[in-house]
């Protein structure tokens, strides 16, 4: 039951057995960082275990409890969605529903947030965002432009006004139902086209931005500050929302990664925070051996490690890097104290 008085927050995301750690700490940090609303999640469930699925609603109802915040979970499976026949993403099927939810969910207007982002900011509320942007079908945040440049697609069919990263978005579904966004995106064939042709490397992100152009408010970037991954040097900003893009996600980094990027060092000691580590099997540090491939790639990029043969000077990197990443550490460490045990 939600309280009254309090406006309610809606929250959509989507996630499978694989990014469920993910998504419970996306849940928890929305909940620290929102307890002037009732919050109500929409999860799109693409075949979390049910041992999980409980552990997840309540260690955030247990969490916005504590908290002197209503939560309300809607757990919603894959196949209540009818998505056509389009091409695997690695996050699953999962992540095209967004592009159907004005078709299954009753409110005017909600907000999706991938399940690989922690959110330190509060929301505006939704009133708020349809009085702004009442006349647009999305606001998001601008991608960064080397990636807009791999969106052929897009190109292809225009490429007029604004590009956002599909991770964070206020998504105005009472407009996507009158302008019948859902059926424009499944008989859009040529586009689906270009996702299949591995001409643009997004899917769903370009399908958002290619039916959406030119309807698509900008928010501040701080909504949504992506490549907050394995770089070493990676500025986290504790007011922005953290958006880990990429194939390695902090949940299932290796162990001996985590001294590498501050991002990762301060994803677990969320984690431990909260209590969540070890409680999920992806919770534990773990990685295909395939993904050691694609994280080696970005350590040498950073030019960090594997640049000087002194071995010496490899270590002094290392620990320099591993101080880097505590003290980074330890202060969003209080930060999380803070929101956790102050009224």
């Amino acid at each position: 039951m939600m309280k009254a008085g309090k406006e309610t927050l809606v929250v959509a995301s989507s996630s499978n057995e694989r990014f469920a750690m993910g998504l419970l700490v996306l849940l928890c940090s929305i909940v620290m960082n929102n307890r002037e609303s009732n919050i109500r999640f929409y999860i799109i469930n693409d075949d979390i275990l049910p041992d999980t699925k409980k552990l997840l609603i309540e260690k955030v109802t247990k969490l916005g409890l504590s908290l002197g915040v209503t939560v309300e979970i809607r757990v919603m499976d894959l196949s209540q969605i009818k998505i056509p026949d389009l091409p695997l993403m690695k996050g699953g099927l999962a992540s095209y529903a967004r592009l159907f939810f004005s078709e299954v969910l009753e409110e005017s207007s909600i907000y999706y947030v991938d399940s690989d982002m922690v959110c330190n900011r509060s929301f505006p509320p939704l009133a708020e965002m349809e009085s702004e942007y009442g006349g647009f079908l999305l606001a998001g945040c601008r991608d960064d432009e080397s990636y807009i440049e791999l969106d052929k697609v897009w190109a292809g069919k225009g490429g007029r006004g604004l590009y956002v990263n599909a991770g964070f978005l206020w998504m105005n579904l009472q407009a996507m139902r009158d302008e019948n966004l859902p059926q424009r995106v499944r008989e859009g064939k040529d586009i689906i086209e270009g996702i299949r042709l591995k001409v643009t490397p997004y899917h769903d992100q370009t399908l958002f931005n290619c039916h959406c152009m030119g309807r698509i408010a900008e928010l501040p970037q701080h909504f949504n500050v992506v490549g907050v991954s394995l770089r070493p040097d990676a500025v986290m900003n504790p007011d922005d929302n953290w958006h880990f893009t990429g194939e390695v996600k902090p949940w299932l980094a290796p162990g001996d990664a985590l001294h590498l990027t501050k991002s990762f060092y301060v994803y677990h000691v969320i984690m431990r925070k909260l209590g969540l580590e070890g409680r999920l099997p992806y919770s534990a540090p773990c990685l295909p051996l395939s993904n050691y491939k694609y994280m080696l790639r970005h350590i040498i990029a950073a030019r960090l490690w594997f640049r000087s043969k002194n071995r010496f000077r490899r270590f002094m990197i290392r620990v320099r890097c591993h101080q880097g990443a505590k003290s980074a550490a330890a202060a969003y460490s209080d930060r999380i104290d803070s929101l956790l045990w102050k009224a």
